[in-house]
């Protein structure tokens, strides 16, 4: 997501379940990252902040009416990431070409393998599955939950980069506590 298109979650939830993706499709939303290198106009790029406040906002005004999304609030442990950092997990180009990180798509010398040929054990392949959150993130109360944010920041560039939610996680943690009083005076009520 991107500032001209922050608010389309929602009529993209609509669109999908009107395709008959189900009555409540879940939508993965994440902020466009401007890097290097890249022709993306960055004035469109929304800050961390930015984006978990909309994030939390959408949460409160959407998610906490249903019981089965009140998951986008409370942190949850991860052992990994993403799927850069799993067994299996490819991404593929449109010319067939094996990468482990959408960010590296087009870029044929990190490229692992071809759909044709298989994929091969080299190091544009293994440094993703061995690869360890940077010390930083190690002491960090947010590790569990985060794992260090996306690997390709701290293996391509050196550079971890905390998630947008670290931003705003007192007000989402205010939210779920929220939630979870409603909660119970309903059931003490009844």
């Amino acid at each position: 997501m991107d500032k001209d298109n922050l608010h389309s979650a929602d009529e993209l939830k609509k669109l999908l379940a009107n395709k008959g993706w189900g009555e409540n499709p879940r939508v993965y939303t994440a902020p466009v990252r401007s890097y290097e290198n890249c022709a993306y106009d960055s004035s469109c790029v929304l800050s961390d902040a930015e984006f978990a406040e909309h994030v939390t906002g959408q949460i409160k005004g959407n998610h906490l009416k249903d019981d089965k999304n009140i998951r986008d609030v409370y942190p949850i442990r991860m052992n990994s990431f993403c799927g850069a950092q799993r067994l299996n997990s490819f991404v593929v180009d449109p010319e067939g070409y094996l990468y482990t990180c959408w960010n590296n798509i087009g870029i044929i010398e990190k490229s692992f393998g071809h759909v044709k040929t298989g994929y091969q054990l080299n190091t544009n392949y293994t440094k993703w599955l061995l690869s360890e959150p940077p010390q930083q993130c190690l002491e960090c109360k947010f590790l569990p939950v985060c794992q260090g944010g996306c690997p390709f920041d701290y293996i391509e560039y050196d550079k971890p980069r905390c998630m947008s939610w670290v931003a705003d996680y007192k007000a989402r943690l205010m939210l779920a506590y929220d939630d979870h009083i409603a909660k119970k005076m309903r059931q003490d009520s009844v």
